[in-house]
């Protein structure tokens, strides 16, 4: 989650993930500080994004089914979806699902299982 990102972006700190902390409470946001661009430089270095159309959305569940007999559900293949537009030889990587797609009747149903 979020909270445990930041730990471990501020070094595993609690004292300045407590105050991070308490910052969004009070305000909604919080501020990088001094260290902004190194952290940014770190964040930049773990996290990659992309976007998916229903379509894709759609795809990806599809090769899912016949690749893995796995529904995903429309968060997670769409965030799939991303993953093989951005993936690079050599690299590993971590896409994890975001629900269950009995959540999604729609989906559930395209897939052709019973609700």
């Amino acid at each position: 989650n979020f909270e445990r990102f930041l730990f471990w972006l501020f070094g595993n700190d609690p004292v300045k993930l407590g105050e991070v902390m308490k910052e969004i409470k009070a305000n909604g946001k919080f501020e990088l500080g001094d260290d902004k661009a190194a952290l940014m430089e770190t964040i930049d270095s773990v996290f990659l994004s992309g976007s998916a159309t229903d379509a894709q959305i759609q795809s990806a569940i599809d090769k899912c089914i016949a690749d893995r007999q796995y529904i995903l559900c429309p968060h997670t293949a769409a965030g799939v979806h991303a993953l093989d537009q951005l993936r690079q030889p050599g690299q590993s990587y971590i896409c994890m699902a975001t629900a269950h797609p009995g959540k999604f009747m729609d989906v559930t149903q395209l897939a052709g299982m019973e609700p």
